[in-house]
């Protein structure tokens, strides 16, 4: 990376690294689970190299967690539907009784 590049900056640079939303990188810095250093009670600095490197770090952790379990993770499946409701054009709509 040149040198005219900073290597550290503030929310803006850790949301271009992580891809992750900024209330998402405040909730992460206020429980010390993303690297990075106060400089304030408001003043947040984090290095590029850092993030990138606590990025792929995760990544492994993710992939190894994968190979343990011997499959992909996956999202849990959707919720199936409640008795009496019936999806009619993505609203529901309840059964009348009969």
């Amino acid at each position: 990376m040149p040198d005219s590049v900073s290597q550290r900056g503030g929310y803006d640079v850790a949301q271009e690294v992580t891809g992750l939303a900024r209330g998402t990188l405040h909730s992460m810095v206020s429980r010390g689970q993303i690297p990075h250093t106060r400089l304030g009670p408001r003043l947040v600095i984090f290095d590029r190299d850092e993030l990138q490197d606590w990025m792929a770090q995760r990544h492994a952790e993710l992939q190894e967690a994968r190979a343990e379990q011997g499959r992909a993770v996956m999202a849990p499946p959707p919720p199936a539907p409640r008795a009496g409701v019936v999806e009619f054009r993505g609203f529901r709509k309840k059964r009348q009784g009969r």
